[in-house]
């Protein structure tokens, strides 16, 4: 079966592939560093209401405490200078990690707009990221998401199966 609507986000810190189906979300993706996974989500359990996040990622955070320890450091080798060589490659990689960690930070300052769906109980099922080559696409994948999650209800309700 073919999918309604398709949609692909990249992050720095993974990539996802979000599927419609008639009765349920396939999400399949890969974190950096980490775990390949597919979930299946069922439409019915998820909650046509949409919340809207701008969240910024947590290397933003882990860039800043690298760049400002490492600054940190050097000022207070700085105020050792007499007892301390800067020719020493203890002192370059310090500054080099501070540096990683300031360009780190400027790769991830911006804030990342987010669709989040809860289930009918008020728990967080799906979110879904404006972000990689198809960030155009977003608005209508979520509106298209919305309508889905509805039809499926609808459908549910429809059979004789009541709608928890």
């Amino acid at each position: 079966m073919d999918a309604i609507a398709t949609y692909s986000e990249r992050r720095i810190d993974g990539r996802r592939q979000f599927s419609i189906y008639p009765h349920e979300i396939v999400i399949v993706g890969r974190a950096r560093f980490g775990a390949h996974f597919e979930v299946r989500l069922p439409l019915k359990t998820i909650d046509s209401t949409v919340s809207r996040l701008f969240i910024r990622s947590t290397l933003f955070l882990a860039g800043m405490c690298m760049a400002v320890g490492c600054a940190f450091i050097c000022i207070i080798l700085a105020s050792l200078s007499p007892a301390v060589s800067w020719s020493y490659w203890l002192v370059w990689v310090i500054i080099a990690f501070g540096i990683v960690g300031f360009v780190l930070a400027g790769l991830s300052f911006k804030k990342i707009e987010f669709a989040q769906f809860r289930s009918q109980a008020g728990v967080r099922v799906l979110d879904i990221a404006r972000s990689g080559p198809e960030h155009h696409k977003f608005d209508e994948f979520v509106q298209t998401l919305i309508q889905q999650i509805q039809a499926a209800k609808t459908a549910t309700t429809g059979s004789g199966v009541l709608n928890a």
